[in-house]
């Protein structure tokens, strides 16, 4: 992953931040076009063979290519690799459906977008569509709740400033605007400055 500038993001992030309520089905990596083909060749050396090109990503359209799919010949676990056509890999992480799955795995640590929430097991909805819709029944059955409106999701002293708090849909965020959670991986000092 450091290498290639690979994270881990979706259903496999939120699992290691909520250890204890589900285990993910598979891996979903996100790596920018100059960095897929050693993500491709590493995954395919440990296994996985190509089952096919699925379309459109499962969790973010804008800024990506079609997900490459690849299972384990002998475990039948899988793996996507999403290629995201935008400067910074963590760009199609934002376009994800809801901001539950708006957190990731890096080769330095973990990192969320959304914390508060996320770790509440809750989750604002951006896209509402008949596809998205069986990934917010999933994560409600695993004790997460969604909404499309952020003031229902904060405690009843909540005070909005649209475009300036951090949890506004509205708000122009950053990974470096100090509203992120980032946890560092064993023996790696530094914060995410420092990585990014």
């Amino acid at each position: 992953m450091a290498a290639t500038g690979a994270i881990i993001s979706g259903s496999a992030a939120l699992a290691l931040l909520h250890h204890q309520v589900f285990s993910p089905h598979d891996l979903d990596f996100y790596v920018l076009q100059d960095g897929y083909v050693s993500l491709l060749e590493f995954v395919q050396h440990h296994g996985y063979r190509t089952e096919a090109n699925c379309g459109i990503p499962v969790a973010c359209e804008k800024d990506a290519a079609p997900v490459q799919r690849l299972v384990h010949l002998q475990s039948k676990k899988e793996i996507k690799i999403v290629t995201i056509l935008a400067q910074h890999v963590v760009q199609g992480i934002t376009n994800f459906h809801s901001s539950l799955v708006m957190n990731y795995i890096a080769w330095y640590g973990i990192v969320s977008l959304y914390p508060e929430w996320t770790l509440a097991k809750k989750g604002l909805i951006v896209k509402d569509t008949s596809k998205t819709l069986q990934c917010f029944e999933k994560y409600k059955t695993r004790g997460f709740t969604v909404d499309r409106n952020n003031t229902v999701l904060d405690d009843t002293d909540y005070e909005h400033w649209c475009e300036m708090t951090p949890d506004c849909p509205n708000t122009c965020r950053n990974l470096l605007d100090g509203y992120c959670f980032f946890v560092s991986f064993v023996d790696l000092d530094g914060d995410l400055e420092e990585f990014e």
